[in-house]
């Protein structure tokens, strides 16, 4: 998370997504489908390359199983 404003940027929560995409041991195309989405958009999203809707996040959110704001975690505590 970016201390100086305490926001994760796309980069971050893309990166949150992808890390739960792989615990989940979901592939990127089978993981867009359940969502909703394109690959390639999924991609762009895991790689911080665009922003994501609030609907986007939502349905993320749900597909994990998750509270929304697991999506807005430091990535590296889903390892633990």
């Amino acid at each position: 998370m970016n201390p100086s404003t305490c926001t994760p940027s796309a980069l971050e929560v893309g990166n949150t997504i992808r890390k739960l995409r792989i615990i989940r041991n979901y592939k990127q195309a089978e993981f867009a489908d359940k969502i909703g989405m394109c690959p390639e958009g999924l991609s762009k999203i895991e790689n911080g390359k665009t922003d994501i809707s609030l609907s986007r996040l939502c349905a993320i959110a749900n597909a994990f199983d998750v509270d929304i704001t697991i999506l807005f975690s430091d990535s590296s505590d889903l390892f633990k």
